[in-house]
């Protein structure tokens, strides 16, 4: 999440994969959520990072989630606008990426790495206005 727009944020993954994300965007903010099916019941786990003096640090997350595991998987979030700095807006990517080094999907893109570990550049993000 690109809250400002701006030249101040990350350029990395929080998890040290082979992602970078492309100009003009870098993000603030970083949520993550692991999904693991136990023989048919989904648990999950949810970690918000934060950009702070040039690296990601984990945060306090005080928000919901909903999962619905069924076809199609839908995952809603529901995030404090306080927990990101109260923006008028955001610049918002999805990356899915299981087990992998690497992105398999691309929220909004047609593009699947060939290997776990391709290097990649996120630049495909969706604008969202918060101000109403």
């Amino acid at each position: 999440m690109d809250t400002t727009h701006d030249a101040q944020g990350a350029d990395v993954d929080v998890a040290r994969r082979p992602i970078t994300v492309g100009d003009p965007f870098k993000p603030e903010f970083r949520f993550a959520v692991s999904m693991v099916d136990v023989f048919g019941t989904v648990s999950a786990s949810y970690t918000l990072n934060a950009w702070v003096e040039n690296d990601w640090q984990e945060i306090t997350f005080t928000g919901g989630a909903a999962i619905d595991s069924g076809a199609p998987s839908i995952i809603e979030l529901q995030i404090p606008l306080t927990l990101i700095g109260s923006p008028q807006f955001l610049n918002l990517a999805a990356v899915s990426t299981g087990r992998a080094h690497s992105a398999s999907d691309i929220l909004g893109t047609t593009f699947t790495p060939a290997e776990t570990d391709t290097p990649l550049t996120l630049d495909q993000f969706f604008p969202v206005d918060l101000s109403n």
